[in-house]
Formats: C-alpha cells, structure tokens, sequence
C-alpha cells in the first residue's frame, strides 16, 4: 500500500471529500460520489448524508469522485470496515485524517464535522492570531459561502475589520476567487463592501 501522502498533497476537494465522510461516515464508495455529485438516484432517499455537502462536487463526474475516494483510500487517509451480515464495505476516515480535519477546525471528537458559530470561532480565533492559512482554510471550509451569504450584516463588517486589522492584503485573495469562479464566490462580495464609518 502508497505511504500517507503529506497534508500539502491533498486539495479543497480532498478535503471536503474527508469531512463528509467524517460528518457522515459509515457509507460506501458510489454512495459518497452520488451524494457529492448532486445526483437524483434514488438510492439517495433514504441515505442520512449531511446536506450541507449535497452537490458540492457537481462539477466533478461520478467516476472522477470515485477515483478522488480510492486514491484517499489507497493513500490511508480512509479505513474500510465491512458491516452486516452480507460484509458490505462501508468508510471512515482516518487517524491522519482527523489530525488534519481538526487543524482545520473541521472535526472534533464530540460531534464530528464541526458546523455553525463554534467552527466560524476557531478559524477567528487563528485569523486573529495573523495565521495566514487560517484564513486560507476558512474560505476552503464547506459551510464558509453558506454562513457569508445568511450572516448578518454587522457580523459581516466585524469580520472585514478583523482581516484588514490582521491581516493586510486579505481582499486579493477574495479578489482572485471572484475572478476564478464569480458565480460560486459571489457570496463574498459581501466581505469586500465597505462597513458605515463607526462613530
């Protein structure tokens, strides 16, 4: 078997592809690539996925998501364990997987996937600290579009000021995604709009 490959190795799809498994683990190959892909099946209908990655990945095909799945696999950043009484093979990420996740704020031993206010914190908490890759990681989270796009506006501003406070020349990488794929990204144009002046 490939010896672990090292966290640089592994994109934002990897990534995502880890935190569902994490956030719900114990499913098979095709049903994670169906699920990421968006797909109709019905198969899916009965399946308690976490929703927040339905059709993250739609614009990978199912046998590109697949193969996403193996090489994690192969690399061992996912375990199979074999369940019923026919031994059907099902997934679950990693010891080196959760090391990675957790640096990331994406996973704690409690609750899996960590979602809503108390991830948003942790990434807060490692921008304030100037952790430049914190603020790499938070746009890569899979809820951040999500969170940006509901998120209140005052909360929007406050955290505009805490990047320009801590972490100067933040607007060019929000700059770049817009350029890349303005119509996923749109939600952070929200951050670049410019907060009343505070009396």
């Amino acid at each position: 078997m490939n010896q672990s490959t090292p966290q640089s190795k592994l994109d934002a799809l990897d990534k995502q592809i880890l935190s569902l498994i994490a956030a719900s683990p114990r499913y098979g190959i095709t049903t994670y690539a169906l699920w990421l892909n968006g797909s109709k099946a019905k198969s899916l209908q009965t399946k308690k996925l976490n929703r927040d990655y339905y059709g993250i990945a739609a614009d990978h095909t199912q046998v590109e998501l697949i193969a996403k799945i193996d090489n994690l696999l192969m690399n061992r950043y996912l375990n199979i364990e074999y369940v019923g009484t026919h031994d059907l093979p099902v997934l679950q990420i990693s010891k080196i997987a959760k090391q990675i996740l957790q640096s990331a704020g994406l996973y704690t031993e409690e609750s899996s996937y960590k979602k809503g206010s108390n991830s948003d914190e942790r990434f807060l908490k490692k921008i304030e600290s100037g952790d430049r890759q914190a603020w790499i990681d938070f746009l890569h989270a899979p809820n951040t579009l999500h969170h940006i796009t509901h998120c209140k506006l005052h909360k929007i501003h406050e955290l505009s000021r805490l990047l320009t406070s801590k972490m100067p020349g933040w607007e060019m990488m929000v700059r770049l995604y817009l350029f890349l794929d303005p119509q996923k990204y749109r939600p952070l144009e929200r951050l670049l709009k410019k907060a009343p002046a505070q009396t």
